[in-house]
């Protein structure tokens, strides 16, 4: 038995379609060698995301559940990439 549509989409977590990549790539431009290094790149890397950043994402995210409000909850792959 799968799980349904959309409870666990990427489409409707704005950490899954955005941050962690965003954070990963951050991250690991830097090729960490150590433990200790990951750790304080990644505290680096969301120390210095910009404020501003963060509320793009989230106007995103508002954007994609209007589209998804207005399409009866059907996927949106085809309408925000």
């Amino acid at each position: 038995m799968g799980i349904d549509w959309p409870p666990y989409s990427p489409d409707l977590n704005p950490c899954d379609s955005f941050l962690w990549g965003y954070i990963k790539d951050k991250v690991y431009a830097g090729n960490p060698q150590r433990f200790e290094d990951l750790k304080t790149a990644i505290q680096t890397v969301i120390e210095i995301t910009e404020t501003s950043s963060l509320q793009r994402v989230m106007q995103n995210f508002a954007l994609r559940l209007r589209h998804i409000i207005a399409i009866d909850g059907r996927h949106i792959e085809h309408v925000i990439s």
